[in-house]
């Protein structure tokens, strides 16, 4: 049996109203589902369906879920696997008990490119690269070592020109015949194989390379020259080490010559690294050329214009797929372009392809993006394809850049914080797709059902964190694994912090809830002490302690929310630390935003402005799950007078000797109006609140000195106490 999801689905459905009179059909083309209007394409999601329910109606019992506000029904359906999706359609609409039922379907963004000469690419249409565009249009962290001819940097499509960016990464780059890092080609063909892979896109001139970007960096280009009208094999080697020296991610080679020892072990060495590297089958109508022969190589053969192999393209054993390779218009010498054919260009349309996939996912292996794009080509009619689906002249058929791109860009879709269950999806991927699912909490029950998998808290309510894994394989090869970080927030939802001195127990609020506040700065953790004997370098916060005020004490008729009332100073910063703060939002309500609110993790620092006068404001912290949503209230006072000034208070700390000195008996310290007559000084560890140090001492001693020897390395809080004002510095030893 399998599991359906009905889901009104708002963005990326597309739904007929009544009073549209264009023609829907719905039809499958090679085993997969679409819908075509007015001769365009759009791919079905077959896992999912939308419906309504009419008034009054009720679900069958095969049939759950619940009324959303936009009265659409969210169920979940089971039937069993041999009825197809449109079967199912077509039964729940003869039921008469729908106001509708509908297809999930995919959509476009549109997305479309104003090169001027973007008609004369034919082959982007024919291997879908501007559906594949709507994902994205490549990444300049991908880097493509073109190992070639050499590539003029004086082309406006890939290098600079009045839009002042470039594909082209000249100076890791090199050329080998004249042995400096560039020199102008002397021969077109590196010029036109970057052109097709990544000439800049939709930027008013020339072409539209396949991971040209958006009017901005898309794909990185490596160039080098390894022969300037034939490849060496000493240069080819060499291009190959620097390129794994330089982070290439993929290699482009569109060339053949004899096998060699040297080339294999390089190639060798640069997969092991992780590098995806994509050769042209050969242009002698024969077995795969070399280095296309070579088993870590992605080999690729031509098409031409009627969907067939080109006459001249090299096939057989090792042929890994194909993509046109007849009447290619790209980049030429002199900012000009031209069309030429041959698997020569061929092959950096494969290379496009698998640098957009590597900019949706950069973990992928050069194994996986083998497979992966194995599994998402066009199956070519009139060709006869073995039980793994490869032929022997077309390999496993046509580069399909839209279907490579959307799975490579798959993820498990779902809340990450549940409250007791969840239903978790994969959505783009093709049915011969096999998707096992594991949890690695044993709190968490999961059933799955092909590319959705149902997840159910079964341990005691608390807050646990588990990882919902998918392992994607087509025909027993792992493509892709996903993983999904799921939280449950369980009933007993604790904020713990510290404050220096003593951890703060608080009155006023609830059992089992823990509420504290470091008044210290918690970034202070990261600052290394340069210098040992450097005298406050490193102490650039000042604060004032919090105190806890029980929920009846401020006399104010507020909503406390039940989870506690705190006072705080304006002004002040705030810290709040609970590993339960995953896949929570923040948000404040009052009288006065917080000056800034900033999440570092789970860790979470907000600052209320100072204002003369008292108020009151709320925090939320709200749940995706919306099941453990939780607030406090704050009473906001203004900041008393208090000493301050980072020039009156001086600290140095050499070797084990802690020394702090004021200034002048009687110097006013910060506002003008605060005087030390006399005054106690306390030494508190942060985060433990251990008492290091304690002493009072007449207001004629402006200085004093602690011998620290013993103490533990970490965090410690000065505090200066004279009547009701106080001040405090932290200090690393």
């Amino acid at each position: 049996m399998k599991k359906t999801s009905l889901l009104f689905c708002i963005f990326f459905s597309i739904v007929c109203f009544a009073q549209n009179n264009s023609e829907k059909v719905v039809k499958r083309i090679e085993n997969k589902l679409y819908i075509v209007e007015n001769g365009v394409k759009y791919n079905v999601d077959e896992t999912k369906i939308i419906a309504k329910l009419k008034p009054h109606r009720e679900l069958p019992n095969h049939l759950r879920g619940n009324i959303k506000d936009l009265g659409f029904e969210i169920l979940e359906i089971i039937t069993p696997d041999n009825i197809r999706v449109e079967d199912f359609v077509s039964h729940l609409k003869s039921t008469g008990d729908y106001e509708f039922v509908d297809y999930n379907s995919f959509g476009s963004y549109l997305f479309s490119v104003n090169d001027n000469l973007i008609d004369d690419q034919w082959y982007l249409d024919r291997i879908e690269a501007n559906n594949a565009w709507n994902i994205t249009t490549g990444s300049s962290l991908i880097k493509v070592a073109v190992l070639d001819s050499g590539v003029d940097s004086c082309h406006y499509d890939l290098h600079y020109g009045s839009d002042n960016y470039t594909h082209l990464d000249i100076p890791n780059g090199y050329n080998y015949p004249e042995d400096v890092t560039y020199s102008a080609p002397l021969y077109y063909h590196g010029t036109m194989v970057s052109g097709i892979l990544g000439a800049k896109s939709n930027n008013n001139i020339g072409i539209a390379g396949i991971s040209g970007g958006n009017n901005n960096a898309g794909i990185t280009i490596l160039p080098f020259c390894v022969g300037n009208y034939e490849p060496s094999t000493d240069y080819v080697i060499s291009a190959i080490n620097r390129a794994i020296e330089k982070g290439a991610k993929i290699m482009n080679m569109s060339f053949s010559f004899p096998v060699n020892e040297g080339v294999i072990n390089a190639i060798n060495i640069a997969y092991n690294q992780g590098i995806t590297i994509i050769c042209s089958s050969g242009n002698d109508n024969t077995s795969l050329s070399f280095p296309a022969s070579h088993p870590y190589t992605i080999a690729v053969g031509a098409t031409n214009k009627t969907n067939q192999r080109a006459s001249f393209s090299n096939y057989g054993n090792g042929l890994d797929l194909v993509a046109p390779g007849v009447d290619i218009k790209s980049t030429v010498l002199n900012n000009g372009y031209n069309s030429n054919g041959g698997t020569s260009f061929s092959a950096p349309q494969v290379v496009g392809v698998a640098s957009l996939m590597l900019s949706v996912n950069p973990t992928l292996t050069p194994s996986q993006i083998r497979t992966l794009l194995w599994s998402t080509c066009k199956k070519i009619p009139n060709y006869t394809y073995n039980s793994s689906g490869w032929n022997q002249e077309v390999g496993y058929g046509l580069l399909d850049a839209y279907a490579a791109v959307k799975v490579a860009n798959s993820s498990i879709i779902g809340k990450p914080v549940i409250c007791d269950t969840a239903n978790y999806v994969i959505n783009g991927l093709p049915s011969d797709y096999t998707i096992s699912w594991s949890i690695d909490n044993s709190n968490y029950a999961i059933t799955p059902s092909g590319n959705q998998c149902f997840v159910t808290y079964t341990g005691t309510p608390q807050y646990s964190v588990a990882n919902l894994t998918a392992t994607v394989t087509w025909n027993g090869t792992t493509i892709n694994t996903l993983t999904k970080r799921i939280v449950m927030h369980g009933t007993d939802m604790s904020v713990t912090g510290f404050q220096y001195g003593d951890i703060i127990s608080p009155n006023g609020l609830y059992p089992e809830r823990h509420f504290t506040i470091p008044s210290n700065n918690r970034l202070l953790l990261s600052k290394a002490l340069p210098d040992r004997s450097s005298i406050d370098s490193i102490f650039d916060k000042e604060s004032l302690p919090i105190d806890f005020v029980e929920v009846q004490s401020p006399g104010n008729p507020v909503d406390v929310c039940g989870y506690g009332f705190t006072e705080i100073n304006g002004g002040n910063d705030v810290y709040l630390n609970s590993t339960r703060f995953d896949g929570m939002d923040f948000s404040f309500s009052g009288s006065h935003s917080p000056i800034y609110l900033n999440r570092n993790g789970s860790d979470v620092a907000f600052k209320m402005p100072y204002y003369n006068n008292t108020y009151y404001t709320k925090l939320l912290v709200h749940s995706e799950s919306e099941c453990h949503d939780f607030c406090l209230m704050f009473k906001v006072v203004p900041l008393p007078g208090a000493a301050s000034g980072d020039d009156i208070i001086w600290l140095n700390y050499t070797g084990s000797m802690l020394y702090v000195f004021f200034g002048s008996t009687g110097e006013p310290i910060g506002n003008g109006q605060i005087y030390l007559p006399s005054y106690t000084v306390t030494i508190s560890k942060i985060p433990l609140g251990t008492l290091m140090y304690s002493h009072t001492f007449p207001g004629s001693q402006n200085s004093f000195s602690v011998n620290t020897s013993g103490w533990a390395s970490g965090i410690y809080s000065i505090r200066i106490v004279q009547g009701n004002n106080i001040y405090t510095k932290t200090i690393y030893i």
